[in-house]
């Protein structure tokens, strides 16, 4: 039996592997000429669309090889230039996201009708419902303790000299009475805990806010760049584990070729010799 591999398939395929060798230094050099840090995302863009041809070429050529023998150091050096291009990608596309993210969170206050967002809204009602309690505390002592202004000044006095641990009964009894309407109204209408934070607190608050957001968002996209890098390495596996299997086949069918080659020298032999009788 004769090899099925022609003189015309062992020509077509080292013209596919010089072709390969050939792209392989023209990406060395493409790949030589990578700007050098710090630089502008539109240098690394021209750079990445001019290795992203030749990746492509190289990598459509990889698929239609059938002997990859002494080519193994050149696949690994381009899958090497492959994960960086990867890696230039998402590194663009996650400050992009950063930034939208961040610019979503100042423009988020006013939408483009104008409108107030809800935070200012809530804020201004608090500030609304605190003014509104002062008032209603305010009202109800010169209401039902200052019919004069006399009655008005006893009551501040009353306070003080509380304070103080001084006072006779009546101005005990009227600060009293004036302590529960205070805290009675500070308590239905929400304020007290909001009267009881300094601004630095509320500050603080917000601050806080917006850190656990942004830490979200940037673990959101480690893990989106997790996911995607395992894909992909999943994905090269594959296709490494599709052409191995493809190499083993080949083999494994020109071993058989070559044994059922030489069964049959052997047979010849033997009969042209006359040992096949014993």
């Amino acid at each position: 039996m004769r090899s099925t591999t022609t003189p015309a398939t062992s020509a077509e395929c080292e013209d596919k592997r010089r072709f390969f060798r050939r792209l392989i230094r023209m990406g060395r050099k493409i790949y030589k000429k990578m700007p050098r840090q710090p630089s502008t995302e539109e240098e690394l863009m021209e750079w990445v669309n001019a290795m992203d041809p030749v990746i492509d070429k190289l990598q459509a050529v990889i698929l239609d090889l059938p002997d990859k023998a002494r080519l193994e150091s050149r696949i690994e050096e381009m899958n090497g230039w492959e994960e960086h291009i990867l890696s230039i990608h998402w590194d663009i596309s996650s400050e992009e996201l950063v930034v939208e993210s961040d610019s979503g969170d100042d423009m988020s206050s006013t939408a483009s009708t104008g409108r107030p967002s809800d935070r200012e809204v809530s804020e201004e009602e608090a500030d609304e419902e605190t003014s509104q309690g002062r008032s209603k505390i305010s009202t109800a002592c010169i209401r039902d303790f200052s019919p004069s202004r006399a009655g008005q000044k006893r009551y501040f006095i009353a306070e003080d000299t509380k304070a103080n641990g001084k006072g006779t009964e009546e101005e005990t009894i009227t600060a009293g009475v004036a302590k529960k309407i205070k805290t009675a109204a500070a308590a239905s209408s929400g304020v007290e805990a909001q009267m009881a934070r300094s601004p630095q607190e509320i500050i603080k608050i917000d601050n806080d806010s917006a850190t656990d957001d942004t830490t979200e968002v940037r673990r959101i996209l480690a893990l989106r760049e997790r996911a995607t890098r395992a894909e992909e390495a999943f994905d090269r596996a594959m296709l490494r584990l599709e052409s191995v299997t493809h190499d083993f086949l080949v083999k494994k069918r020109q071993y058989a070729q070559t044994a059922a080659e030489c069964a049959c020298a052997i047979g010849a032999f033997m009969e042209r010799r006359g040992l096949n009788r014993f």
